[in-house]
């Protein structure tokens, strides 16, 4: 490492300046600024019109210590309204933590489980076996050999014999290995099937409305899916993979890219 050499440069005498100058004195204002007054409460000017058609000293009395009452009881209530506010805001903060870690355990608990959909998943049959059904989807899509002892339960979602949509079934296997085998399977394959993490509906619904803004900004982004219930985005403009668990993070996310957020749909 070559090292660098710093001089400091020191101006001759005959070079700097050695008159000196009287700093001139402004005038200083002996009046002191005027302090903004607050703007008397409607109470305050009922009493106050009061109080100026009052002429008995004794009444007077009476009425000015009444609205030296009501005054400190209405300091009082400020006062509790303020903490009572100051509450219901740390309780609201404390609410959003509870549901983002409930929706963690929920998220882990699916951490097995996949959803397949697709044009060659085949429709659904009286009497069929759903697990004898994903097993020969995955054999003949992926050519992934899979036997129903790695598959823990499978069944159709939605409405049962439905004739013109394909029920899409959902999986939970036995080893989150095979998971993520049939995952990088999808990628390479790119079969006429979807393989999909199964999200709790908090994380579904952030995915859904990361996945319309990566429709209206297709020449952003670069990267959009899930891994182990987060989702992650990767834009063209930044080598950064973003992680996305929570609305916080989503709205964390837009903040950086404002442009995106202008064609965010509000999550459902």
């Amino acid at each position: 490492m070559v090292g660098t050499r710093t001089t400091q440069y020191e101006a001759p005498s005959s070079l700097t300046p050695q008159t000196t100058t009287t700093p001139t004195a402004y005038p200083v204002s002996t009046s002191a600024a005027a302090v903004p007054q607050p703007h008397p409460s409607p109470v305050e000017k009922i009493f106050s019109s009061i109080q100026d058609k009052i002429t008995s000293p004794e009444l007077k009395a009476v009425v000015d210590a009444i609205i030296t009452a009501v005054q400190l009881l209405t300091e009082n209530k400020d006062q509790e309204i303020k903490q009572l506010q100051s509450t219901v805001s740390t309780l609201e903060k404390r609410v959003v933590q509870l549901e983002d870690q409930l929706d963690d355990v929920s998220q882990y608990e699916r951490r097995d489980t996949v959803i397949i959909s697709g044009p060659d998943l085949p429709q659904e049959t009286g009497g069929e076996n759903p697990t004898n059904v994903v097993v020969d989807t995955i054999k003949r899509t992926l050519n992934i050999n899979i036997t129903p002892s790695e598959i823990n339960v499978a069944h159709r979602l939605g409405t049962k014999n439905k004739q013109t949509v394909k029920t899409p079934i959902i999986v939970k296997l036995h080893s989150r290995q095979k998971k993520d085998e049939l995952l990088s399977a999808c990628v390479t394959v790119k079969p006429n099937i979807f393989i999909n993490e199964s999200l709790t509906p908090k994380r579904r619904s952030i995915f859904k409305t990361i996945w319309n803004i990566r429709k209206q900004h297709r020449d952003l982004f670069q990267q959009c899916y899930t891994r182990d219930g987060k989702i992650c985005v990767k834009l063209r403009c930044s080598n950064q993979k973003h992680t996305i668990t929570s609305e916080w993070d989503l709205n964390n996310f837009l903040d950086k890219f404002p442009a995106l957020r202008n064609n965010a749909q509000p999550s459902s």
